[in-house]
């Protein structure tokens, strides 16, 4: 097998999770893919499988809004489980070049593989293989078992396709050792504290320590990846995003005015536990990451040298912040008139159409295709390679919000399916 021009390794926000969901039409529109089709790399390989990874949220809110999905998310998990487990192989394509895979941590890079198919990090009793057996046998699924299965399921299917011997057992990282790509890009950290605090709004001392452990778990990372061959010539990694762009974190009087370079008095997350957080507590946690992200950057030079290619996301996503500056944002065409898609969470007309956001899915953390398309236009930027996307295209391209759900109103439902990814507990 020749080696790819490019390959990805990461978290969900490089597998193209948007709406706490992911199917092999969000993996073409992913951010390696949009940086692969405009690099005119035509061989980019996306999960090409038949179904969703358990759900598929959007859809399920389009078949009857929120009661619809609570009566029959449980089903719909056991019957798409069921569609999987009775595939031989989910893919002929032996192997992907899109690995990164929703709800990954640093560490989860190089240490996890489809034998997690058969160990169940929460359970050391219990296999991921004997809980879906166990779903299959009741017909149900407990909320707390769906992230668990979602991950478990998401790491095999994107690691080993076929099913087959040749990827068992191999890690992301493995991986691109063995395929040595030319250039590899890599998205990881925000499941490290950023995403609890986004999120949640957590910024006890216990998660600000956990993002404070970050630069050395980047270090540990960069050790991995100055071993990979010389034929990866360039290692293209993200910085975390800036949390203050999150559309979770919605000021907690809806505002008047903008703030600019300055904070709302104080924010609260819009989805997950309504808590209100000073302004000053953002900024500094701000403040936190922007550190982080510069003793990541050295960590990794140090190790990486000129191969590294560092992503500036935190000034990326600030140059787009349409929360806190009236003048920013996307404008694309919608219905023969010009809209300004921005960071705030995503408010949907009971007549069709959203009066504001658009750069969110329903989660108000994973971009929409615009936001996506923004994260790699920085990537190709930083890349110092002069193709962009087009932005009015990727808005044509997102299902969500040009063919919105009639509800939206998720709430209570969507913290406790989120709490099942473990943001939580």
């Amino acid at each position: 097998m020749a080696a790819p021009k490019l390959m990805a390794i990461g978290d969900s926000m490089y597998q193209g999770v948007r709406s706490l969901s992911f199917t092999p039409a969000l993996g073409r529109v992913s951010v390696p893919a949009l940086v692969a089709n405009a690099l005119g790399i035509q061989d980019f390989r996306t999960p090409d499988w038949k179904q969703p990874v358990l759900f598929d949220l959007e859809e399920l809110l389009r078949s009857g809004g929120l009661g619809h999905l609570a009566i029959t998310l449980g089903p719909t998990v056991v019957s798409n489980l069921t569609a999987w487990l009775s595939q031989a192989g989910w893919s002929s394509t032996e192997c992907f070049d899109n690995l990164a895979i929703g709800c990954a941590d640093i560490a989860q890079l190089w240490t996890d593989s489809d034998t997690l198919w058969e160990e169940y990090q929460g359970d050391a009793s219990q296999g991921a293989k004997a809980l879906a057996g166990k779903v299959l046998d009741t017909g149900t699924i407990a909320l707390k078992d769906v992230g668990p299965l979602w991950y478990r399921l998401n790491v095999c299917a994107t690691l080993n396709p076929t099913r087959g011997k040749a990827w068992a057992g191999k890690s992301q990282v493995q991986q691109v050792r063995e395929r040595g790509p030319e250039i590899l890009l890599v998205n990881i950290g925000s499941n490290e504290g950023l995403f609890r605090a986004a999120f949640a709004g957590d910024f006890t001392p216990k998660n600000i320590a956990a993002v404070m452990e970050i630069p050395r778990k980047m270090d540990a990372l960069g050790q991995i990846l100055e071993t990979l061959p010389a034929s990866v010539e360039r290692i293209v990694v993200n910085s975390l995003v800036r949390p203050r762009t999150a559309p979770n974190l919605w000021p907690a009087i809806d505002p008047n005015d903008y703030p600019g370079d300055d904070y709302y008095p104080s924010y609260s997350p819009r989805l997950g536990n309504r808590m209100d957080i000073p302004g000053a507590t953002l900024k500094s946690f701000d403040d936190t990451i922007a550190s982080v992200n510069r003793l990541s950057q050295a960590a990794l030079r140090q190790h990486l040298g000129d191969r590294l290619v560092w992503v500036d996301l935190y000034e990326a996503t600030s140059a787009h912040d349409g929360k806190h500056y009236p003048d920013r944002g996307v404008k694309v065409q919608r219905n023969g008139r010009t809209v300004t898609l921005t960071n705030i969470p995503l408010e949907v007309r009971p007549w069709g159409g959203f009066n504001r956001g658009g750069l969110g899915g329903l989660d108000n953390m994973h971009p929409s295709v615009p936001g996506y398309a923004l994260i790699a236009n920085a990537v190709l930027e930083a890349m110092g390679e002069t193709a962009r996307i087009d932005l009015q295209a990727a808005y044509g391209q997102d299902t969500l919000l040009t063919n919105l759900p009639a509800s939206l109103s998720l709430n209570a439902f969507e913290l406790s399916l989120l709490g099942s990814f473990g943001v939580l507990g």
